[in-house]
């Protein structure tokens, strides 16, 4: 059976606006990713160590709400609708759960990037969750090997959201109408300030002795947007077809199976094995979830 090809819509935005709107993205994206890390060195410069203080696990839970919310009422129900859409324009009539299957595979293609990562860059034993305050009260050397930890948690954690972010972008620069691209604007750059700050935390809590690895890091992350929408923006200019639609949407599957594995194993299992008060951890939790919800409901396109 022959590909139907269809056509896109003929632009009536251009390309520079596109461009220069992803810029504001990158800006923003990066200051907003930066700012944990310097709250924390300037803590540091006045002999505190906020690591010690319940509210870093309370921000990083805080986080974990941010990209629970991100995925259950963003790229998944944004999945479903693609995929329904990929079987209407090309009449492909698939019952199975394609899109489901994809999400379970992201998980485990994170899941086993941890673990091959974790044997070869990682010296230490993974158990002991939440073993800082233990390593604080013994001698250095553990100290390090649990901050060397906390940093491949962190990059872990960076390269997921990164994955997604490359998604974000895409989507926004397929868009063709100003009306569209503009709504998308407001919403990524609401949603991204909130997500990179996150970003942040996640490093904040893995010291900030590696700060060349932590800003090249951060910095890729503020790329993935724009990067995204440069090859959204190019591609959307080209006839649509079942290949470049469902390659896509494969991406884009695989990148919500990574939130998944992010949120409720290197965020919420993680933090819930520390000492510190799990009520105010599930609060900060529910409030990120909610700031999300709020946007999502606000801005989120029809």
């Amino acid at each position: 059976m022959d590909t139907p090809m269809l056509k896109t819509s003929d632009p009536s935005i251009s390309f520079v606006t596109q461009m220069l709107l992803t810029l504001a993205l990158l800006i923003v994206t990066s200051a907003a990713g930066f700012v944990p890390l310097m709250i924390v060195k300037l803590a540091q410069n006045q002999g505190q160590d906020p690591r010690k203080r319940g509210w870093m696990s309370y921000l990083s839970c805080f986080s974990g709400g941010v990209f629970m919310a991100s995925c259950f009422l963003g790229v998944l129900p944004h999945i479903n609708k693609e995929y329904a859409k990929l079987n209407m324009d090309y009449d492909l009539k698939i019952a199975f759960p394609v899109p489901q299957l994809i999400v379970c595979c992201g998980f485990f293609l994170i899941y086993l990037l941890e673990e091959i990562i974790r044997m070869i860059f990682s010296d230490s034993s993974p158990e002991d969750r939440g073993a800082y305050e233990k390593a604080c009260e013994q001698n250095p050397l553990d100290l390090e090997a649990v901050e060397r930890k906390e940093m491949l948690r962190a990059l872990i954690f960076a390269f997921a959201i990164s994955f997604h972010s490359l998604l974000e972008g895409f989507a926004l620069g397929v868009q063709d109408t100003s009306s569209g691209l503009f709504s998308l604007f407001i919403s990524l750059l609401i949603h991204k300030s909130v997500e990179a700050f996150s970003v942040g935390i996640q490093f904040s809590k893995a010291g900030t002795s590696k700060i060349a690895v932590i800003v090249a890091t951060v910095l890729t992350y503020a790329f993935m947007t724009p990067l995204g929408a440069l090859i959204g923006a190019l591609i959307q200019r080209e006839d649509r077809n079942l290949g470049r639609d469902g390659v896509m949407f494969t991406f884009e599957s695989l990148a919500a199976g990574t939130f998944i594995y992010v949120t409720f194993v290197e965020i919420v299992a993680y933090e819930k094995a520390n000492h510190f008060n799990n009520f105010k951890q599930l609060s900060s939790i529910i409030t990120g979830f909610l700031i999300i919800t709020v946007l999502t409901y606000f801005f989120e396109e029809p």
